[in-house]
Formats: C-alpha cells, structure tokens, sequence
C-alpha cells in the first residue's frame, strides 16, 4: 500500500514488516508462475531492505538467543514467544558473521569478525545458543542492501558482523 503525502511516497508495511517479508518469500517458493515468483519475491526484498538494513544492531539479551547454525559462521535468532512456523515453504534466515578468513568479496576488512568472537561460536556444537550483539552490514552484491537469498534453498542470508558474544546460553 502506497501513500502520496506532501511530495513523498511513504510505504505502509503489515504490523511486523519481518513476517510480511518472510510470508511473501514463502509464498514464491510454492508459486509455479516464473513471473509471479520474481514480482513476490521482489516485493519482499524491497520490505526487507527496511528491516535489515546496514548499520542496524541487533542484540539477542535474554528474550531472543543467536543458535548456532550447522553451517560455518552463521547463526539464526531465535525469540521466546515467536511463533514457529511449520510450513517447508517458508525460508530459513541466517546471520552470516565475516572474517579474515572467511569472507565474501565486497565485505570491507574492517567489518570482519575479531577472531576471537569468531572462534567462541565457531568451536562451539551446532545448536549451541549464546547471547550477544550483531550489526547488519551492507552487501555491494547482495539480493538487497544486507542480504542474499537462494531460492533453491529457499534461504535468507543477511550479512553482520558479530560485535559481542556472550558464553553459550543453557
């Protein structure tokens, strides 16, 4: 929904533009239609662009926990309350963290992860939880401007650097 007000175009979002997001990549993954899947997906990906934005931080305290992913350097948020979803439709959202070296090309060096941080997550078992704080970086090369998402796999990548991480989780 577009609004025109004194010059500017303002977008409305849903009441949590995350799930709106997530909803219409769901949506495309099921959909057969080429054409329809590319205008869902681009429309979730213009919503997300003000989700996850560069710069952001994001901190998982107490109410919402990082889970180690199985994959390297990446981790999921998870929040008490949240609802699960249980549909294979809907997309598996990771937090990819960089380092020296692990990195894409168009990751600035100093947006790399301490090695340090990177380790206590790296060395830990999958599904291992940890407190801490990510910023979201921007990505020259991504789906949007943090991001990458791979259709056939039906995964949201969002680029961050992990500025703090606290001692597994229980």
């Amino acid at each position: 929904m577009l609004f025109l007000f004194l010059g500017g175009v303002f977008q409305v979002y849903a009441e949590d533009p995350k799930q709106e997001a997530l909803d219409l990549l769901a949506e495309a993954h099921g959909e057969e239609c080429r054409v329809c899947r590319e205008r869902l997906q681009a429309k979730a990906f213009e919503i997300l662009d003000h989700v996850y934005y560069p710069d952001l931080e994001i901190a998982a305290d107490g109410a919402c926990v990082f889970v180690k992913s199985e994959s390297e350097n990446q981790l999921v948020l998870t929040c008490r309350g949240e609802e699960k979803i249980d549909d294979p439709n809907y997309p598996l959202v990771t937090f990819l963290f960089h380092t020296q070296d692990k990195h894409l090309v168009g990751i600035d060096p100093k947006d790399y992860t301490l090695d340090a941080a990177a380790q206590t997550v790296n060395q830990a078992p999958a599904n291992a939880r940890f407190q801490g704080k990510i910023q979201i970086l921007a990505y020259p090369y991504g789906d949007g401007d943090a991001f990458n998402f791979y259709p056939s796999a039906n995964h949201l990548q969002v680029h961050c650097k992990l500025m703090e991480v606290k001692i597994p989780v229980e």
